[in-house]
Protein backbone atom coordinates (compact mmCIF):
# COMPACT_ATOMS: atom_id res chain seq x y z
CA UNK A 1 0.00 0.00 0.00
CA UNK A 2 1.24 3.43 -0.65
CA UNK A 3 2.52 5.58 2.00
CA UNK A 4 2.26 9.12 1.15
CA UNK A 5 0.61 11.25 -1.73
CA UNK A 6 3.29 13.27 -3.43
CA UNK A 7 2.77 16.79 -4.25
CA UNK A 8 2.58 17.88 -7.97
CA UNK A 9 3.29 21.13 -8.92
CA UNK A 10 2.13 22.48 -12.52
CA UNK A 11 3.82 25.90 -13.76
CA UNK A 12 3.11 27.19 -17.37
CA UNK A 13 5.42 28.92 -19.08
CA UNK A 14 3.54 31.66 -19.49
CA UNK A 15 0.07 32.68 -18.35
CA UNK A 16 -1.52 34.51 -20.80
CA UNK A 17 -1.54 33.38 -24.59
CA UNK A 18 -3.51 33.40 -27.58
CA UNK A 19 -6.03 30.61 -29.18
CA UNK A 20 -3.09 29.45 -31.51
CA UNK A 21 0.06 29.91 -29.00
CA UNK A 22 1.72 26.57 -27.56
CA UNK A 23 2.46 26.47 -24.28
CA UNK A 24 5.04 24.55 -22.22
CA UNK A 25 3.97 23.43 -18.92
CA UNK A 26 6.73 21.94 -16.52
CA UNK A 27 5.31 19.53 -14.18
CA UNK A 28 7.34 18.65 -10.98
CA UNK A 29 6.58 16.02 -8.69
CA UNK A 30 8.04 15.99 -4.68
CA UNK A 31 7.19 13.12 -1.73
CA UNK A 32 8.79 12.45 1.62
CA UNK A 33 10.97 10.06 0.63
CA UNK A 34 12.78 8.91 -2.70
CA UNK A 35 12.14 10.98 -5.97
CA UNK A 36 8.80 9.75 -7.22
CA UNK A 37 9.31 7.80 -10.42
CA UNK A 38 6.42 7.13 -13.12
CA UNK A 39 4.16 9.49 -15.36
CA UNK A 40 2.10 12.69 -15.76
CA UNK A 41 -1.10 13.68 -18.47
CA UNK A 42 -2.24 17.01 -18.12
CA UNK A 43 -6.23 17.14 -18.74
CA UNK A 44 -8.31 20.59 -19.67
CA UNK A 45 -11.76 20.64 -21.10
CA UNK A 46 -11.72 17.87 -23.93
CA UNK A 47 -7.95 18.20 -23.87
CA UNK A 48 -5.50 15.24 -22.61
CA UNK A 49 -2.37 14.80 -23.38
CA UNK A 50 0.08 11.85 -23.98
CA UNK A 51 1.76 10.44 -20.74
CA UNK A 52 5.31 12.03 -20.14
CA UNK A 53 7.64 10.48 -18.05
CA UNK A 54 9.26 11.97 -14.87
CA UNK A 55 13.34 12.38 -15.00
CA UNK A 56 14.52 12.91 -11.42
CA UNK A 57 10.92 14.41 -10.57
CA UNK A 58 10.18 16.13 -13.05
CA UNK A 59 8.66 16.56 -16.81
CA UNK A 60 7.86 18.97 -19.47
CA UNK A 61 4.28 18.77 -21.40
CA UNK A 62 3.66 20.80 -24.08
CA UNK A 63 0.43 21.86 -24.73
CA UNK A 64 -0.34 23.01 -28.66
CA UNK A 65 -1.97 25.73 -29.75
CA UNK A 66 -6.18 25.41 -30.26
CA UNK A 67 -6.61 23.25 -28.05
CA UNK A 68 -7.73 25.23 -24.89
CA UNK A 69 -10.57 26.92 -24.52
CA UNK A 70 -10.86 30.80 -25.04
CA UNK A 71 -11.16 31.86 -21.44
CA UNK A 72 -9.14 30.94 -18.15
CA UNK A 73 -8.71 27.39 -18.50
CA UNK A 74 -7.62 24.87 -15.48
CA UNK A 75 -5.32 22.37 -16.60
CA UNK A 76 -4.79 19.48 -14.35
CA UNK A 77 -1.45 17.77 -13.96
CA UNK A 78 -2.13 14.20 -13.15
CA UNK A 79 0.72 12.28 -11.82
CA UNK A 80 0.73 7.77 -11.92
CA UNK A 81 3.44 6.47 -10.43
CA UNK A 82 5.21 3.38 -11.47
CA UNK A 83 6.01 -0.47 -10.36
CA UNK A 84 9.16 1.20 -8.63
CA UNK A 85 7.33 4.03 -6.67
CA UNK A 86 4.04 2.50 -6.48
CA UNK A 87 4.90 0.93 -3.11
CA UNK A 88 5.37 4.70 -1.75
CA UNK A 89 3.66 6.84 -3.55
CA UNK A 90 -0.01 7.09 -4.65
CA UNK A 91 -1.29 8.62 -7.65
CA UNK A 92 -1.96 12.58 -6.70
CA UNK A 93 -3.11 15.68 -9.03
CA UNK A 94 -1.83 19.25 -9.59
CA UNK A 95 -3.46 22.31 -11.60
CA UNK A 96 -2.49 25.53 -13.02
CA UNK A 97 -4.13 28.22 -14.98
CA UNK A 98 -3.83 30.11 -17.94
CA UNK A 99 -5.72 33.38 -19.78
CA UNK A 100 -6.50 32.43 -23.61
CA UNK A 101 -7.89 35.33 -25.81
CA UNK A 102 -8.77 34.87 -29.52
CA UNK A 103 -6.56 35.82 -32.01
CA UNK A 104 -8.27 39.16 -33.57
CA UNK A 105 -7.10 39.05 -37.21
CA UNK A 106 -6.47 42.57 -37.97
CA UNK A 107 -6.31 42.45 -41.88
CA UNK A 108 -4.54 45.64 -43.64
CA UNK A 109 -6.07 48.90 -44.58
CA UNK A 110 -6.99 48.20 -48.40
CA UNK A 111 -4.23 50.59 -50.58
CA UNK A 112 -6.66 52.45 -53.00
CA UNK A 113 -3.25 52.75 -55.06
CA UNK A 114 -1.54 55.76 -56.17
CA UNK A 115 -3.39 59.81 -57.14
CA UNK A 116 -2.01 60.01 -61.03
CA UNK A 117 -0.45 63.59 -61.73
CA UNK A 118 -0.01 65.24 -64.95
CA UNK A 119 2.61 68.04 -64.37
CA UNK A 120 5.31 70.82 -65.66
CA UNK A 121 7.88 72.25 -64.10
CA UNK A 122 8.31 75.94 -65.77
CA UNK A 123 11.62 76.05 -64.30
CA UNK A 124 10.04 76.87 -60.00
CA UNK A 125 9.12 74.27 -59.49
CA UNK A 126 6.45 71.24 -60.74
CA UNK A 127 2.89 73.02 -61.78
CA UNK A 128 -0.19 70.31 -61.84
CA UNK A 129 -2.09 70.48 -64.87
CA UNK A 130 -5.63 70.79 -64.14
CA UNK A 131 -8.70 69.14 -65.81
CA UNK A 132 -7.01 65.75 -65.66
CA UNK A 133 -10.02 63.23 -65.74
CA UNK A 134 -7.79 59.58 -66.58
CA UNK A 135 -4.32 58.82 -66.53
CA UNK A 136 -3.27 55.33 -67.54
CA UNK A 137 0.13 53.99 -68.89
CA UNK A 138 2.44 50.88 -68.54
CA UNK A 139 5.82 49.86 -69.37
CA UNK A 140 7.67 48.33 -71.50
CA UNK A 141 11.13 45.99 -71.43
CA UNK A 142 13.09 45.19 -74.80
CA UNK A 143 14.21 41.54 -75.16
CA UNK A 144 17.41 40.48 -76.12
CA UNK A 145 18.00 37.24 -78.03
CA UNK A 146 20.53 35.55 -76.08
CA UNK A 147 20.16 31.93 -76.97
CA UNK A 148 23.59 29.76 -77.88
CA UNK A 149 24.20 26.18 -77.92
CA UNK A 150 24.57 25.63 -74.30
CA UNK A 151 20.60 26.42 -73.63
CA UNK A 152 20.11 22.76 -75.81
CA UNK A 153 17.47 24.21 -77.69
CA UNK A 154 15.91 26.31 -75.71
CA UNK A 155 15.33 30.11 -76.47
CA UNK A 156 17.13 32.46 -73.74
CA UNK A 157 15.97 36.02 -73.57
CA UNK A 158 17.57 38.69 -71.40
CA UNK A 159 16.12 42.07 -70.66
CA UNK A 160 17.16 45.19 -73.00
CA UNK A 161 15.87 49.03 -72.79
CA UNK A 162 13.02 49.82 -70.90
CA UNK A 163 10.11 52.63 -71.65
CA UNK A 164 7.14 53.87 -70.50
CA UNK A 165 3.74 55.77 -71.88
CA UNK A 166 0.39 56.54 -70.90
CA UNK A 167 -2.60 58.60 -72.27
CA UNK A 168 -4.26 61.09 -70.37
CA UNK A 169 -8.26 62.85 -71.10
CA UNK A 170 -8.78 66.12 -69.71
CA UNK A 171 -11.89 68.75 -69.61
CA UNK A 172 -10.62 72.05 -71.32
CA UNK A 173 -10.33 74.36 -68.76
CA UNK A 174 -10.53 77.99 -70.89
CA UNK A 175 -8.07 80.52 -69.99
CA UNK A 176 -6.01 78.04 -67.59
CA UNK A 177 -2.25 78.62 -67.79
CA UNK A 178 -1.16 75.01 -67.21
CA UNK A 179 -3.24 73.51 -70.18
CA UNK A 180 -2.38 76.19 -72.41
CA UNK A 181 1.50 74.79 -71.44
CA UNK A 182 0.13 71.44 -72.85
CA UNK A 183 -0.54 73.10 -76.33
CA UNK A 184 3.02 74.48 -76.06
CA UNK A 185 4.49 70.95 -75.23
CA UNK A 186 3.02 69.99 -78.68
CA UNK A 187 4.67 72.05 -80.76
CA UNK A 188 7.75 72.73 -78.77
CA UNK A 189 8.32 68.59 -77.12
CA UNK A 190 8.53 70.39 -74.01
CA UNK A 191 8.59 67.47 -71.57
CA UNK A 192 6.08 66.83 -69.09
CA UNK A 193 5.89 64.62 -65.90
CA UNK A 194 3.69 61.44 -64.88
CA UNK A 195 3.80 61.68 -61.10
CA UNK A 196 1.92 59.16 -59.10
CA UNK A 197 1.75 59.62 -55.51
CA UNK A 198 0.62 57.16 -52.53
CA UNK A 199 -2.57 58.33 -52.00
CA UNK A 200 -4.16 56.63 -48.06
CA UNK A 201 -3.01 55.73 -44.99
CA UNK A 202 -1.49 52.39 -45.58
CA UNK A 203 0.64 54.12 -48.45
CA UNK A 204 2.15 56.51 -46.24
CA UNK A 205 6.00 56.37 -46.40
CA UNK A 206 5.40 54.19 -49.80
CA UNK A 207 7.51 55.68 -52.71
CA UNK A 208 6.33 58.17 -55.13
CA UNK A 209 7.26 57.95 -59.19
CA UNK A 210 8.29 60.39 -61.63
CA UNK A 211 8.68 59.96 -65.52
CA UNK A 212 9.55 62.75 -67.85
CA UNK A 213 7.18 62.37 -70.90
CA UNK A 214 6.33 64.11 -74.11
CA UNK A 215 3.39 64.48 -76.26
CA UNK A 216 2.98 62.63 -79.07
CA UNK A 217 -0.88 62.85 -79.74
CA UNK A 218 -3.48 65.85 -79.16
CA UNK A 219 -7.01 64.89 -80.32
CA UNK A 220 -9.92 67.17 -79.06
CA UNK A 221 -13.52 67.15 -79.14
CA UNK A 222 -16.18 69.66 -78.77
CA UNK A 223 -19.71 70.67 -79.70
CA UNK A 224 -20.79 73.31 -81.54
CA UNK A 225 -17.12 74.15 -82.39
CA UNK A 226 -16.40 74.65 -78.57
CA UNK A 227 -13.47 72.77 -77.43
CA UNK A 228 -14.71 70.49 -73.92
CA UNK A 229 -11.99 67.78 -73.71
CA UNK A 230 -8.51 67.01 -74.63
CA UNK A 231 -6.95 63.71 -74.97
CA UNK A 232 -3.54 63.06 -75.38
CA UNK A 233 -0.94 60.19 -75.84
CA UNK A 234 2.40 60.67 -74.00
CA UNK A 235 5.62 58.90 -74.60
CA UNK A 236 8.63 58.33 -71.88
CA UNK A 237 11.62 60.39 -72.55
CA UNK A 238 13.96 59.28 -69.88
CA UNK A 239 13.63 57.06 -66.72
CA UNK A 240 10.88 56.66 -64.63
CA UNK A 241 12.56 56.77 -61.09
CA UNK A 242 11.44 56.35 -57.59
CA UNK A 243 11.39 58.94 -55.01
CA UNK A 244 11.97 57.96 -51.86
CA UNK A 245 9.57 58.59 -48.87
Amino acid sequence: MPTSTPTVTATPAQSNLTNVQSVAITIAVAGSGALPTGSVVITSGGYTSDASTLVNGATVINVPGGVLAVATDTLTAAYTPDAASSGTYASATGTCSVTVTKVVVQLPTKLKGYQAQLAYNPGTGNVIVAGLKNLKGGFKVDELDATDHSNNGWKSMIPGLKEFQGSATLDYIEGDASQEYLLNAVFNSTPLLIILLPVDAAGSGANSFVGPAVITAWDWDGENTKLEGVDITLKGNGPFTVVAQ
